[in-house]
């Protein structure tokens, strides 16, 4: 009778709610004409801060579905905000074009040319230092993508100085200083850990490198190994194509997107030390591709779908079993103990 009373706890206790749910928001700002898509970043406020390829929004106040227009005239197509280490700045990437906009966040003013920095066509960035920003970016005769740095410390477009410090080769076989066929991802820089991460969003190969030794080539003027400098983590093709989107307070890191063009998607929660994928969340039930924020100051992620629905959940969240999958592994574990008891 014991294992009968363990098993119905066991029910029980799968099919309790997690503590904290899927919330779709419903009053997040639109993308703008010609723009494909929403980026943002978190403010050391907990708040959002998002752009739309026209205006730039932050979040009324933490946890609030309210968005307040603090700046326009920011035109492109976004492919992400980089904040400063320090927190007082934001870098506005605007995809295909040739620069860059500063935004002062104490003091957000609409678009002013003094704002642009001239930088590479880009898709991802991440800050390592307040001056040295790290971009990864298709190259410019379409055989591979390369992982520049950009000194964008110039108050003027001509001052910021770009160096490509890691090209990407499309697999392990490719000879790494004539890549061909990588596709770009995120760029993500946990500085606290000397880390940055890396992917190839082709073969889906995510490593990661350390920050000082990117700097160091990038001052140097040398250029990184994508096999020999970089650390592997997991196997090519096990995660999704965007790359690295933050790091959860449990160490965990948040891998959105999908498994290639019209194939499913999610955001992969995968272990930092492992490279074990935890769990694949999909607010939506039909595994869109999926872009994640991640906010460190409250440990959420908001997630939007190609499918136009946005959402926020916290980053420990873990649906609940559904009951008939616990009912199934039930049935097979009362099997398991009828068979023990008639064999005794």
């Amino acid at each position: 009778m014991k294992y009968v009373v363990f098993s119905f706890a066991y029910i029980a206790m799968a099919c309790l709610p997690a503590a904290a749910d899927y919330t779709q928001l419903q009053n997040f700002p639109q993308k703008a004409a010609n723009s494909y898509s929403v980026v943002g970043a978190a403010l050391s406020s907990g708040q959002y801060l998002v752009w739309n390829g026209e205006t730039v929004y932050r979040q009324n106040a933490v946890g609030s579905d309210s968005w307040d227009a603090i700046a326009t005239g920011y035109l492109g197509d976004p492919g992400f905000i980089a904040i400063t280490p320090d927190g007082a700045k934001a870098l506005l990437g605007p995809g295909y074009y040739t620069k860059a906009y500063w935004l002062d966040l104490a003091n957000p003013v609409d678009y002013e040319a003094s704002c642009e920095i001239a930088v590479p066509t880009q898709f991802g960035g991440a800050f390592l230092s307040n001056s040295l920003l790290a971009i990864d970016r298709g190259k410019d005769d379409w055989s591979g993508t390369e992982l520049v740095v950009v000194d964008a410390s110039g108050s003027k477009s001509a001052d910021a100085k770009p160096r490509t410090v890691l090209s990407m080769p499309c697999s392990k076989s490719v000879v790494i200083d004539k890549p061909s066929g990588s596709y770009s991802g995120l760029v993500y820089a946990d500085l606290a850990n000397d880390k940055l991460y890396v992917i190839d969003a082709n073969t889906r190969e995510l490593r990661v490198f350390s920050v000082a030794a990117v700097i160091a080539a990038f001052q140097d003027s040398t250029q990184l190994d994508w096999n020999t400098d970089g650390v592997q983590i997991g196997s090519a093709g096990e995660y999704f194509t965007n790359g690295i989107s933050g790091i959860t307070s449990s160490g965990n890191l948040i891998i959105s997107g999908s498994a290639g063009y019209g194939l499913p998607g999610g955001i992969q929660i995968v272990s930092n030390t492992t490279g074990e994928i935890i769990r694949t969340l999909d607010p939506v039930g039909t595994q869109p591709y999926y872009s994640a924020i991640y906010n460190p100051y409250t440990d959420e992620i908001l997630a939007q779908s190609d499918v136009g629905s946005v959402w926020t959940f916290d980053a420990d969240y873990a649906p609940p079993v559904p009951v008939n999958a616990v009912l199934a592994g039930f049935a097979m574990l009362a099997a398991g103990v009828a068979s023990r008891m008639r064999r005794s």
